[in-house]
């Protein structure tokens, strides 16, 4: 389902009306994140975007053609991104790379390798500060490749998964 551009002002309008500055937005597709961006800048909300690239995995994939898409729909992911982060600078505040693909339980597992690749392929097309989103597990053992990379940690945190409760 595809919000309107009715929907999604309706959204933002409680977002900012709640004194919310910031959102974040997954990926950067046309249907959601173009026209997030376009409502925001045709209505003059006040309101900030982390916009991010949703990039698949094929760690699992064995058929070299499928292999190929797979990275051929990353890169088109990444320059979405791109084009959108420069054409909405004023609301563009951050960019971030992959969601949760580099913790053990990544439904889109990505080698630390690949994401340093992506990261390193966005980094010079885009002003703003870019980092990845992982769980706060990847974020205490981040390998350098990646630290080296990014310009901060954009850390997930779930109360009820992450809590520890004595025995």
């Amino acid at each position: 389902e595809t919000p309107t551009a009715i929907q999604v002002k309706q959204d933002l309008d409680l977002l900012v009306a709640g004194n919310f500055k910031l959102i974040r937005l997954f990926d950067s597709p046309d249907k959601v994140a173009k026209l997030t961006l376009d409502v925001i800048k045709d209505n003059g909300l006040d309101i900030k975007v982390h916009l991010g690239a949703y990039v698949n995995s094929y760690k699992y994939v064995y058929n070299p053609p499928v292999i190929a898409s797979i990275k051929a729909a990353n890169l088109a992911e990444l320059d979405r991104l791109v084009k959108l982060a420069g054409d909405y600078k004023d609301i563009v505040l951050a960019v971030s790379v992959g969601n949760e693909t580099m913790v053990s339980w990544s439904p889109v597992p990505i080698d630390p390798e690949d994401m340093a690749a992506y990261i390193s392929y966005v980094r010079p097309k885009v002003t703003q500060p870019v980092t990845t989103d992982d769980n706060f597990v990847f974020f205490a053992e981040i390998p350098k490749r990646i630290s080296d990379l990014i310009d901060f940690a954009s850390i997930h945190t779930y109360a009820e998964i992450d809590t520890k409760f004595p025995d």
